[in-house]
């Protein structure tokens, strides 16, 4: 079974053969992990209103 590699969209096995799962290779794996750790992605709050995270003090300066 395979589906869609999240990261570059080349078809990824989804079977224990597969240790990348469920990126199609470790470079897409470690390119993932290495956005999330950058906070170049990130899981969206459901009580944003367009501001990011930690900026609630930025007009007060």
């Amino acid at each position: 079974m395979s589906r869609p590699c999240p990261r570059c969209g080349q078809p990824a096995l989804l079977t224990a053969d597969n240790p990348a799962r469920p990126f199609c290779c470790d470079r897409c794996k470690k390119v993932d992990l290495g956005e999330w750790l950058l906070e170049s992605i990130r899981i969206p709050d459901s009580d944003a209103t367009g501001a990011v995270a930690g900026d609630e003090e930025s007009g007060s300066r």
